[in-house]
């Protein structure tokens, strides 16, 4: 054996056995994986940590709460993480991140699909967050709805109405609705509004949006529609609406 490929080797491995463990805590607004073996939203993270050489069970460990949907749930569950002093607090959705701000000034919370951050108040500017908080938004802006109508109409052009599916209960979706309107009115685009309810009933949806004689699908997001994302593709296909979501998984019935 080459001794000097093996001393290396070995060097390797002694530095990854004495990397010290890490501790990573993730507060998710949504609902948790059926079971061990069902990808979560959090996978292609892991898969990313791994990558690293972050290995979850390893040298990393990664303690997991879900708020199942329900806000009420995300104080608790935010200083129940706190009180384990993970390194870092990876939080989803902007009712996520300020529960993690709300218990903890100290430990980094990074934000995943955060929604205007800034008017949020979740963090001062994006190029200086300030704070314990920093991560990627979810989008910089209302325009950025309307320029997905417009991709929606380059890529079925034959498309002239649209049901909009959404949740006016999610605060941020108010101001998106106008930019949506704004751009439609831009593109000669008629607009039919379909409320999506807390307890799904999608079927009920796509089958008013059949009678409004809508010829697309427009999909403004929230929590609630992420959980429902792979019926809300299914359902799509079936009705043969041309369709698009802020979620890549929009575009996938597997989800």
């Amino acid at each position: 054996m080459d001794r000097r490929a093996f001393v290396t080797g070995l060097g390797a491995a002694l530095a990854a056995e004495a990397q010290p463990t890490r501790q990573i805590g993730v507060l998710v607004h949504s609902t948790a994986p059926v079971s061990p073996e069902t990808p979560g939203p959090f996978s292609q993270f892991e898969a990313a940590l791994r990558e690293r050489g972050w290995i979850r069970g390893r040298n990393v460990v990664v303690e997991y709460r879900y708020s199942e949907g329900r806000s009420e749930r995300l104080a608790d569950l935010a200083t129940e993480l706190a009180r384990l002093r993970p390194d870092i607090i990876v939080a989803h959705t902007n009712q996520a991140i300020a529960a993690a701000k709300s218990v903890t000034t100290k430990i980094p919370i990074v934000m995943v699909i955060a929604v205007d951050p800034v008017g949020a108040g979740l963090i001062t500017s994006l190029a200086h967050p300030g704070g314990n908080v920093t991560g990627v938004t979810f989008d910089v802006g209302d325009e950025i709805w309307g320029k997905r109508l417009e991709l929606l109409r380059e890529a079925a052009p034959e498309v002239a109405r649209v049901a909009i599916l959404w949740n006016p209960a999610y605060a941020p979706n108010r101001n998106r609705w106008q930019a949506v309107e704004e751009a439609a009115r831009k593109l000669s685009v008629a607009l039919a509004s379909v409320e999506a309810e807390a307890g799904g009933d999608l079927e009920n949806r796509f089958a008013l949006m059949a009678k409004e004689r809508a010829r697309g699908l427009f999909v403004l997001g929230d929590p609630m529609l992420f959980r429902l994302r792979s019926q809300i593709a299914v359902l799509a296909l079936k009705h043969g609406l041309p369709s698009v979501s802020p979620y890549r998984e929009g575009a996938d019935p597997a989800g």
